[in-house]
């Protein structure tokens, strides 16, 4: 089943209809997913309610081979201030490795439950120091390591199955921010101690919702943690601790079972992030990550400092195409994204690379 959208370009003109949808998220809608979001909502206590958890919960096995998962009321950041509050009970010294937005803003949740770590920041942009990861882990004690797989701030997909081996050589804990991979990415996360996830990006469901895949979930006599981050309630609890939105629950159902229905959209999607990249190369701009740590997602680069992203961005808006700009770590660095979450035809996108070449001049 495909999910390509299509509509006229006489539609995307107007800007009261759908755009051209290249942001990482939220994404394009599918109808039926839509559907279900505004059906009247039912008790999270209702046997429905928790006979749809358990349907999803197997649908995110199928996509992901995890070994256990809980879903929660909240974006991806509440899962992993639930992952930081699980390491925080195990009082053992890790390793945080950066090198994006996303990769510091992991250490901000480390700094938020006072976990001891080493952090190994790289710049923006590009791929980890493998000799240096191996010589902190031997000298620092370390026992556990997480990072982002698909760091969505400057294009670049870290390697997973690298740092996994890895991890395994030290028999370390596995933790790995995964927000901007399921769904868009083949990932198996069946020897993943800890990941985060998310409904809002390339499952193609709305934000709101928000996965811990784990092994194990620890607990300690010594240090309790908010109920909210409390894994083993969810546990408990059979994944329903608190109040939560079957409505949100319903469409994420939808959206995971239109994409495991679709078995080669991830490499539909990777063909079009290629051609999208090898358009953006015309505008003669600069890629930001071009190597074979660079995205099948996405294409992040930089617009020449006498033009403003901003201006880009705004203008390509009134054109109908919605890409990344906004965020303050691009306007910082004047950088743009286009992010292949969605299906578009060529014919559609062209004109979008048509201003580019003529607003750069190229």
């Amino acid at each position: 089943m495909s999910l390509l959208v299509n509509f006229s370009m006489k539609s995307i003109q107007t800007k009261k209809t759908r755009k051209i949808n290249l942001l990482p998220g939220p994404i394009y809608i599918h109808d039926r997913v839509k559907s279900d979001f505004g059906r009247v909502p039912i008790s999270h206590r209702d046997d429905s309610f928790s006979g749809s958890l358990k349907k999803v919960k197997g649908l995110l096995h199928s996509l992901t081979r995890c070994k256990k998962v809980e879903v929660c009321l909240g974006t991806g950041t509440l899962a992993n201030d639930i992952i930081a509050s699980q390491l925080s009970l195990l009082n053992k010294r890790g390793l945080i490795l950066s090198n994006g937005e996303f990769g510091e803003r992991l250490i901000r949740h480390a700094q938020g439950f006072g976990l001891k770590y080493q952090n190994i920041k790289m710049r923006w942009g590009t791929a980890f120091d493998y000799q240096r990861i191996n010589l902190t882990i031997n000298r620092n004690n370390i026992q556990w390591i997480w990072f982002v797989h698909h760091e969505t701030s400057t294009g670049m997909l870290n390697d997973f199955n690298r740092l996994l081996g890895l991890s395994r050589k030290f028999k370390l804990l596995f933790c790995v921010d995964c927000i901007s991979s399921i769904g868009a990415y083949p990932i198996k996360l069946a020897e993943v101690d800890f990941a985060s996830g998310t409904s809002g990006k390339a499952i193609g469901a709305y934000p709101g919702l928000s996965f811990v895949f784990y092994k194990k979930a620890y607990l300690s006599k010594a240090r309790n943690v908010p109920a909210y981050l409390d894994l083993r309630m969810y546990r408990k609890k059979f994944g329903i601790p608190f109040t939560s939105s079957s409505n949100l629950l319903s469409a994420l159902k939808n959206a995971l079972q239109l994409l495991l229905r679709d078995r080669k959209k991830f490499r539909r999607i990777q063909k079009q992030n290629q051609w999208i990249r090898k358009q953006v190369i015309k505008t003669n701009v600069q890629i930001l990550v071009e190597n074979e740590r660079e995205s099948p997602l996405m294409t992040t680069f930089r617009i020449p400092s006498k033009v403003g992203s901003h201006i880009i961005g705004k203008n390509l808006r009134d054109r109908g195409f919605l890409v990344h700009y906004q965020g303050e770590y691009l306007r910082n660095r004047n950088w743009v994204q286009i992010v292949s979450f969605s299906l578009y035809s060529r014919q559609h996108l062209k004109p979008m690379f048509d201003y580019l070449k003529k607003r750069l001049k190229i």
